[in-house]
């Protein structure tokens, strides 16, 4: 478990927010490049050769192992831990094995479920946290103060809906002279909520604000603030973290460049929440108003202009009380007797603790 997660903090230091590419990727900023590169990639999708899900997924997975072992919810070497990660590697197999059947990914499959469906342990048990294995959902975290046993489970556990109606779809044994009318029944659902679709390339412009990587609910404003509020409870509780007199501060800086990268992410999210464009795939006559589209989501076989009823005023609402509050929260803590003045500020360095630590005001 220590190897494992050693290597998810080698990548995730590699994905460096300083880098402008890589903060682009993180909070999911729309660009001609990104757009260009997916097509130029887009031949490989059909057997899933290009995903790059596990990578996410492990920085994901190291993250909530740290939220939870700093809160006294899991120890990194009890077997709880070690079932942990076997639901991490079931998540990841199965989204493989969709790009195998032939499954594109699907980002809005995370907006499935309310956040009161996603708290709720009998509710995930039954339905996953997700309405596919082909999104890059996020983790389902308990925010602070939640007890870890009574919260939803952490991760999608489950196929979801979208993913049976797919493989319906392609796989289902027809007779010749009823395949024609037996697909059109089937992809007649498509308007069920649960069997919304999108796609990358309607997340790498950057203007859709529901499909997303890394979000969770049919909230995005609330998941978004949720998030925030684990990551600075997650610093906080570096302060005064214990370490072995033996070991050094990889364990702190890991946890503290996941917190961060988390906040940036859920600032993506957000951000996409304050307007955009929907789309949606439909043919004539599904029974979709395109003229609806302002209001209640997608227009057909297009676009339609959007902004969430009063998202400007809740997206602003959370930047002025979440991402405002990490730069001053670790300025204060460098200030403050404990760990986080002690980090180095290079890259690539580390604290010998063996050797004094420096002092708070360097």
């Amino acid at each position: 478990m220590r190897g494992l997660r050693t290597q998810v903090y080698s990548r995730a230091d590699a994905m460096d927010p300083a880098d402008k590419e890589g903060l682009a990727e993180l909070m999911q900023f729309g660009s001609p490049e990104r757009l260009a590169a997916l097509q130029a990639a887009q031949h490989l999708h059909a057997d899933g050769a290009w995903c790059d899900y596990a990578a996410h997924a492990a920085e994901q997975f190291g993250y909530a192992l740290d939220v939870l072992e700093s809160r006294g919810d899991i120890a990194p070497d009890s077997p709880e831990a070690q079932a942990f990660a076997v639901e991490r590697i079931f998540a990841i197999t199965t989204h493989e094995v969709g790009h195998a059947l032939g499954l594109r990914h699907n980002f809005r499959a995370s907006r499935a479920y309310t956040l009161a469906q996603l708290a709720d342990p009998a509710f995930t048990a039954a339905n996953g946290t997700a309405a596919s294995v082909m999104d890059y959902s996020a983790l389902n975290l308990p925010p602070p103060g939640v007890p870890f046993e009574r919260h939803g489970a952490v991760h999608r556990s489950a196929l979801g809906p979208y993913d049976y109606w797919a493989i319906e779809y392609a796989y289902k044994p027809i007779a010749a002279a009823d395949e024609a009318a037996e697909l059109q029944r089937i992809a007649a659902r498509s308007k069920a909520p649960e069997l919304s679709f999108g796609t990358d390339e309607d997340n790498a412009l950057g203007i859709d604000p529901e499909s997303l990587t890394f979000d969770l609910g049919d909230d995005p404003v609330a998941f978004a603030v949720s998030r925030f509020a684990i990551a600075r409870d997650l610093l906080a509780r570096q302060e005064t973290r214990r370490l072995a007199e033996d070991a050094d501060y990889t364990p702190l800086r890991r946890a503290v460049r996941y917190a961060l990268r988390d906040m940036a992410s859920a600032a993506g999210v957000l951000v996409r929440q304050i307007g955009g464009v929907r789309t949606l795939r439909d043919f004539p006559g599904s029974g979709r108003d395109p003229a609806a589209a302002r209001a209640r989501g997608p227009a057909a076989r297009g676009a339609g202009h959007t902004g969430a009823p009063g998202a400007r005023g809740r997206c602003r609402a959370g930047v002025a009380g979440a991402v405002a509050s990490p730069g001053a929260q670790l300025r204060g803590a460098r200030r403050r007797p404990g760990h986080l003045h002690r980090l180095p500020r290079g890259r690539g360095r580390h604290v010998d603790p063996a050797r004094p630590a420096r002092p708070a005001d360097e």
